[in-house]
Formats: structure tokens, sequence, C-alpha cells
């Protein structure tokens, strides 16, 4: 047996060891390839500072390093150094090496307070290194300084922060330099006896995909919501649903939606892609010429116009396309025998057509709305008044963009494609306020440094350990550049580019503790965990941690 297992660990050592060489080999052969690549880089910084310093611009990254550059500068150092008597850094956890070096360069001997809490770093994706702030922690306490911590919380019952003090003291310790120290908590609220974390798990069938366990949670959130609301222990406004990513969020909110649930979106959504947006859009593009069909026949069967699908089938059997449907006939007669939608759709498009050319886009959005009464419509529907909400902030966006320069039609459209092609991301409108009973669905990124009566926290059966799918390309200061690349049919990985993607996983992993930590005390009296079963989740993760 003692034979058995040095013979395992020879294997297993030949194996890193093979892997080790395969890597080294890829970095040479890929080498080539990657000075092609710097050198492209180096061009376009290169023709991005010209165009920079035609125009007098600078963008955010400038300001910093410039700023760097002249602070280094032993004149200026001693000037700022003599104006500042002390410096005061709020939110230190979300700082990174960069700014703390313009901080060092201004601030006088011994005039340095930072204020923070590292178990709330969350911005790594904006740059933000939480070890800035454990390793100034660690010189502090080396020095002359001092170090106080504040570990008394007003917001959570006792209850809450009892079960986060069991988890998290469990789920914090690592041997990564990533990792941040717990700092037990207590609580300035009462504290019972009485349940107030709940586990909600809900069950799928063995082969069911990633979106059909989010559709069957989803479910399972809206009925405990449902039932908590019918039993008088919340209201609607005080719950929020919080959530890792947006990814599935719109899964949530059209099962909300559809169990007559009311919600709003209060984080960032596709907007453009919003079915309200769509259809004013679709109407928007029936008045240019030529008018794509498909487009046009989005705007006919919408709600602006109403017309079903067997109607404009029989358009296009008998006028050759919805174009000529629409456009092209000129008799009154011939409104005879079809819906009124399609008397409404040619009197309004026909009229506003000719204008297309001489008019700004915020008087054809004006027109559609009034001419075919699509907002009151929206308020009969469920969801109405956030869609009516989203209308109205098409509006004031469409005035905006025309008093930028957009206006004309034709720009104004083109416009919005490009939008499109960057994703559509546009902030939805903020319709619930602290008075409207709605559920309010944000990420977790969003809802740091806000509180709410009810947390739910959705999605927890996703491995803290997930990170996504692996990029072709990483970088950072230690390693430079390493690639991944497919070679026959296989894909290979670069000794530098492994070496980036521990580094990465390693801190990913450490800052989805923190994550999980800011969602679950965003909750002050009640918290509820959701997931879908599964075997080596994150529910198993959380049930060995707080057991």
């Amino acid at each position: 047996s003692s034979k058995a297992e040095r013979l395992v660990s020879a294997f297993q050592e030949l194996e890193q060891a093979l892997q080790n060489l395969q890597r080294l080999a890829a970095d040479l052969y890929i080498q080539p390839v990657l000075t092609a690549f710097l050198h492209l880089l180096r061009d376009i910084h290169l023709l991005y500072t010209q165009a920079k310093r035609r125009e007098n611009l600078l963008d955010f990254n400038d300001q910093i390093l410039l700023a760097r550059e002249l602070f280094r500068r032993p004149k200026v150092q001693q000037i700022l150094r003599q104006r500042f008597r002390a410096i005061l850094v709020d939110e230190f956890q979300d700082t990174n090496s960069l700014q703390k070096e313009l901080i060092d360069l201004i601030r006088p001997a011994n005039s340095l307070t930072v204020v923070g809490d590292p178990q709330q770093s969350i911005y790594r994706f904006r740059g933000a290194e939480v070890e800035v702030f454990t390793q100034t922690a660690a010189t502090v306490q080396a020095g002359t300084g001092s170090l106080c911590q504040l570990t008394e919380n007003y917001r959570s019952r006792g209850e809450i922060l009892a079960f986060c003090n069991q988890l998290f003291t469990k789920l914090f310790p690592s041997s990564s330099p990533y990792w941040v120290s717990y700092a037990q908590i207590k609580t300035k609220r009462e504290q019972g006896q009485s349940p107030r974390v709940e586990l909600l798990q809900g069950t799928a069938p063995s082969k069911s995909t990633v979106k059909e366990n989010r559709q069957i949670e989803a479910q399972a959130v809206a009925y405990r919501i449902a039932e908590m609301v019918t039993k008088e222990e919340c209201e609607y406004r005080d719950i929020a649903v919080l959530f890792r990513s947006t990814t599935d969020l719109e899964i949530y909110h059209q099962t909300f939606r559809q169990l007559d649930i009311p919600v709003v979106n209060l984080t960032k959504s596709d907007f453009f892609f919003r079915q309200e947006i769509i259809n004013i859009l679709a109407g928007l593009q029936a008045l240019t010429d030529p008018c794509p069909e498909l487009v046009l026949a989005t705007a006919l069967r919408s709600p602006l116009f109403g017309l079903n699908d067997s109607e404009l089938w029989r358009l296009k059997q008998e006028f050759g396309s919805l174009q000529q449907a629409v456009f092209g006939a000129s008799d009154p007669d011939q409104d005879q025998g079809w819906s009124a939608g399609l008397a409404r759709a040619r009197q309004i498009l026909g009229q506003l057509r000719p204008l297309a050319n001489r008019v700004g886009p915020s008087f054809f959005v004006t027109q559609l709305l009034e001419g075919t009464a699509y907002p009151q419509f929206l308020l009969t529907r469920p969801g109405g008044e956030q869609a009516y909400a989203n209308l109205t902030m098409f509006q004031e966006l469409t005035a905006e963009l025309e008093a930028a320069g957009l206006v004309d039609l034709n720009s104004f459209l083109a416009y919005i494609a490009e939008l499109l092609r960057g994703s559509g991301r546009q902030e939805e409108a903020q319709l619930a306020t602290e008075d409207e009973d709605a559920v309010k669905l944000l990420t977790i990124h969003a809802a740091k440094g806000l509180e709410f009566k009810v947390v739910f926290v959705v999605d927890i059966d996703r491995s803290l350990k997930w990170g996504g799918f692996p990029p072709k390309l990483r970088f950072d200061q230690t390693d430079g550049f390493g690639l991944r690349f497919s070679l026959d049919g296989q894909w290979i990985t670069t000794g530098k580019y492994q070496a980036i993607a521990e580094r990465d996983q390693e801190a990913d992993y450490e800052e989805a503790k923190r994550i999980f930590y800011v969602a679950m005390t965003r909750a002050k009296d009640y918290l509820v965990l959701s997931g879908i079963r599964r075997k080596e989740s994150e529910l198993e993760e959380i049930n060995q941690a707080s057991s």
C-alpha cells in the first residue's frame, strides 16, 4: 500500500510536469503572435493618445496617471504636503494600489485616516484591491498608528447576525493573499427566539436546464412572498430580491408579473429590449422609407394598431406587401372589411411619413403615443405602471437626444441601432419608491449601502467558485499577457495564462464570499436564502459551514 501510494504520487508529479512542459511550449509557440498583438496595442495607444491631444481631452485613466506624474515632482509634493494637515479616505476597501500611491505622494507623515469595511470589498471588476486595505491596516498597526474596529450593527436583528457570524467565521478563513479576516458583529437591536433566517429549497428534475431551475425557483419565491403578504407578515414594499448578476433576473420579473405580484426592476436592465420600447421603435421605423416588411409587421401586430397574424397574411396576399397595404391604399373604401387597427395605421402612419425628414423624433413619439392611446392600453395590463413609466422615460430620452443634435428621425434611429449593437443597456425607469407597494429586484452590488425589512437572496445553488467561461486573453501586472488558443481542435493554455488564471480564480472566490456577506447583511428583520438543491451546490457549502 505504501509502495502503491508512492507510485500514485510519482505519476501525479509526472503528469504535473508534463502539463508544465506543455504550457512552456505553448508560451514559446504563441510568442510571435503575442509580439504582434503588443505592437498592435502600442499603435492603437499611440493613435488614441494623439486623438485625445487633438481634441484636448482626457479619459479617466489619464486623470489618475497624469496626476501621479504631477505629484511625483518634488516642488508639487512640498506644496501639497504643506497644504493638507490631515487626509481622510472613506470606502477605502474599494481603492487600488495606484490610488493609494496618489494619497501617499501628497500626505504629510502621520496624517492619514482611512475608513472602510474589507468584508464589503466587492468591486474587483472595477479595479478595487482589497489587499491594499489589509496591507495598509498591517502597516498602521506595525507603526505608530491605531486600528479601531466598529463591530456594532444598527440595521439587522440579532438572529440574522448570529447566523452570519456562525456562517462567515467558518467561510472566510483562507490562506489566500486576497482573504480578509471576519470580525464578529454585535446587534444594537432586539433579539428574540423565533427564527429570522429561512432556507427556501426548490426541487428540480435531475436533467433540468439552468433556465428551468431559475423558473422553478422564481415561482417558489413568488409563492413565498404572496404567503408572507397574505399573512400580513410584511408588505410588498418591504421586500427586496437580490441577485449576483442580472443574467436570469428577467425570469423572476416575468414570473412575478404573471402571478400578480407588484414588482419593479431597480437594477440595470435591457431597456431597449422591453416589449413596450420594441413596439414604439417599430412604429418609428415604420415611418422611414423604405421600411423593412418585418419591422412594419411588428408595428402593425403590436398594441399600437392591434392587427392579428391572420389579418397580416391576408394583407400580404391581397396587396403584395404590407408596405403597399398601408401606404399605397388611397381609397377610403379599401378600409372596409378590415379591422379598425388597419384604418388607424393608414391614417397615422400615412400622415406622419411625409414629415420624416422635416420634424424631430420627439414629435413622432408624441403623435404615435397619442394617436394610438398606447400608454392608456398599457395601464390596463399586468405590470402596466412600469411599462408606462418606461414609455415616459423613452419620451424624455428622445427629447434629450434631439437637444443633443439628433434632430431628424433617421439619425435618431441610427443612434438607437448602435446602442442595441452594444447590448441596449439603459437604466429602467425608476417607478418604485419607499412609499410604493412593490417588490424590488436588484443586484447585490446595487443593494450595497441599502437596507430592506425582508431580503431574498436567490440563486445560491450557483457555486461560489463558479467563474463563468474562461476568456482567451488574461492580463496582470506580474505576468503581463497570457493566451488561451485553439490548435487542431484542442484548447491550449500557456504557462502565463495558467498562472494569471489561478490568481484570478482565487481572488474571485474570496470576493464571492464577501458578496454573499453583503447580500445577507442588507436584511433588517427577515432573511430568505433561496436556491435549487443540487449536488455540490452552494446550498451544500452553506449547510456545511453553518452546521
